[in-house]
């Protein structure tokens, strides 16, 4: 399967020099936070938007789920991260990989050819069949499913494990999640969820 989780996790081994990035960052905030903040809502107004490793708030899963979405050209980063639809990316047609030495010049290339309206247009594919809210609560049943079945609890029906849980006085543990509406503006949607508890 395209989607099926890398199995290279040799990526550990970059670990310290990412951890020295990060001490040189926050030892040097100022130098890297602009005091300009840009709300998420106004990202569609660029032709490009840069995902970076680490984060500033939420996560970094959040904030590169939410830019396939605005409409621009995804840059992402080159760094040894993986989210779990990776194996669906293709450079070139859904986002391009730069670096510092690499991003100015992409940009500008980008800019005078018609890659931009290509690689938006992949973007938009990626929010479409692999981000939105249905395509990320379809991953996780079919994740656990897998479990289930590979761990035999396939056999067990809705109904057993609520059996169970309420044998155990658990039921307070349990919670349902569905998306209930989703609300489209010009340019981004919203998905609401409300959870209960069983």
């Amino acid at each position: 399967n395209e989607l099926d989780p890398p199995r290279n996790f040799s990526c550990a081994a970059d670990a310290p020099a990412l951890e020295d990035a990060l001490r040189a960052v926050l030892a040097h905030r100022s130098a890297v936070e602009d005091p300009a903040w840009v709300a998420a809502e106004n990202y569609t107004k660029y032709a490009f938007v840069l995902n970076m490793p680490g984060q500033t708030t939420g996560s970094y899963s959040r904030n590169l789920n939410h830019l396939w979405a605005t409409g621009a050209a995804v840059l992402l980063w080159g760094a040894p991260v993986v989210e779990w639809y990776y194996p669906a990316l293709a450079a070139g047609e859904t986002h391009e990989i730069v670096d510092r030495a690499t991003a100015v010049e992409t940009v500008e290339r980008l800019e005078r050819t018609a890659a931009v309206s290509t690689l938006a247009a992949g973007a938009a594919r990626v929010d479409r069949d692999h981000v939105c809210a249905d395509c990320i609560a379809a991953y996780w049943r079919d994740a656990l499913d897998a479990i289930r079945g590979r761990s035999g609890y396939d056999r067990l029906t809705a109904a057993d494990v609520l059996e169970v849980a309420r044998g155990a006085d658990a039921c307070g543990a349990l919670l349902d999640v569905e998306v209930v509406r989703s609300v489209d503006h010009d340019d981004w949607t919203h998905v609401k969820t409300e959870g209960r508890t069983l």
